[in-house]
């Protein structure tokens, strides 16, 4: 029997959802506040530059993104794997990557001062054992007690892991469970790390071309909504079930959600800092991430070294990074990264604009085997699965799903 479905959001769990209940052929109207579809993976394009709102990849080894994405319209194209070290002592930088799947770093990787003998085993042994994980349940261990259980050294757990993992983590202390570690780690190793040719915004763009103007509804504000109505700025309209894609807390705060204690907290997103520099100077541009550890700056990457689409021609575009609220200033953050890149060089960097993103990504996550249903109301997004793209449009397939049964 089909049935009339609201969602409320076009974030990519909404339109996962949404996608998915069509094809079953479900009647569906998705709502969203904003003019463009994406929630927190969108993209802005000026004056010839494109900028992700915050530094954001996608995982082609994601095994719903394979399901909702024509990856060849996409034009993916990736960074290498592994990256450039900064060492404060030297002033230099250290690759290190995979010699399996970059067979011209095996001397440098081999011969490496960041990671020990012991260290280049154990991230072998990891990968072996990590090879198609699928995280079924969490090992209620923080990622850094995993590491430390391991035997990685301390050395390479606060030169390569936390620098790195900081940055797709968005905090430094790897106290994220250690079972989404080793899924994310798995994925890290089985694909490259990829741009969309129109940037990470081109996703949800993508998706939406599904749907047409009476199925996705753009600039309505939901007001309130119960388990078969919802009430916009102008109308209410009855439904045989509504999902909320909204954000965690808009979830509690027009929805009603309650969860335990822990997710209910205040602060339910971890922030990053991402500001955006163009350059003519091509000597530092590379698809290798620089990992700037003990810096404010967690890391720096070279986006046209990936996608040249991403600025006009002659333009070199570089994405800083941090976790550091203070790490905000343009003038600071050129200063504080001369002794990293070289005088010469960061005089030749412009500012272009800086996306402080308070809601980023979940702080916590439920990692639900069933879709999260309260008072009739199912709820879908990234914090009822895991951080990620993956937990995201999860979400919605899985909620999709049960309403089919």
């Amino acid at each position: 029997m089909n049935k009339k479905i609201a969602i409320i959001g076009a974030g990519l769990s909404g339109l996962a959802a949404a996608l998915e209940l069509k094809k079953l052929g479900h009647q569906i109207k998705v709502f969203d506040q904003s003019v463009k579809v994406g929630g927190r993976v969108q993209s802005d394009h000026i004056d010839g530059y494109t900028l992700d709102r915050g530094f954001q990849v996608l995982l082609p080894s994601y095994e719903m993104a394979q399901h909702y994405f024509d990856y060849e319209d996409l034009k993916l194209s990736g960074f290498q794997p592994g990256a450039q070290i900064y060492n404060q002592s030297s002033q230099k930088f250290n690759i290190i990557s995979d010699p399996l799947r970059d067979p011209s770093t095996l001397l440098v990787t081999v011969f490496n001062s960041v990671a020990s003998l012991k260290d280049k085993y154990l991230i072998l042994k990891l990968k072996l054992n990590t090879k198609n994980f699928e995280m079924k349940s969490l090992s209620n261990t923080t990622t850094y007690s995993g590491l430390k259980e391991f035997g990685f050294s301390d050395k390479f757990i606060n030169g390569f892991l936390k620098p790195f993992f900081s940055g797709v983590f968005l905090e430094k202390e790897l106290s994220l469970d250690f079972n989404f570690f080793k899924y994310l780690f798995s994925k890290f190793n089985s694909s490259q790390a990829v741009l969309p040719l129109g940037g990470m915004g081109a996703l949800s763009e993508q998706m939406a071309k599904s749907l047409s103007q009476e199925e996705l509804k753009l600039g309505i504000k939901v007001e309130s909504f119960t388990q078969n109505s919802v009430q916009t700025q102008n109308a209410g309209e009855k439904f045989d079930h509504v999902i909320c894609a909204m954000g965690q807390d808009q979830a509690q705060k027009v929805g009603g959600l309650k969860l335990k204690a822990e997710s209910e907290s205040a602060e339910t997103y971890r922030p990053v800092v991402t500001s955006y520099f163009t350059t003519p100077s091509e000597k530092h541009s590379s698809k290798y991430l620089y990992l700037l550890p003990g810096h404010k700056v967690n890391h720096v990457a070279c986006l046209t070294a990936v996608q040249k689409s991403y600025a006009p021609k002659g333009q070199v575009l570089y994405s800083v990074n941090s976790i550091e609220s203070e790490a905000r200033d343009p003038k600071e953050i050129i200063q504080s990264l001369v002794p990293v890149f070289g005088e010469t060089e960061m005089k030749t960097w412009s500012h272009l604009k800086t996306y402080e993103i308070k809601k980023a990504l979940p702080k916590n996550f439920l990692n639900q085997d069933k879709t999260l249903s309260q008072n009739g109301i199912l709820y879908i997004g990234d914090y009822t699965q895991h951080p990620s793209i993956q937990g995201a449009l999860e979400s919605g397939y899985k909620c999709a799903q049960e309403i089919k049964k």
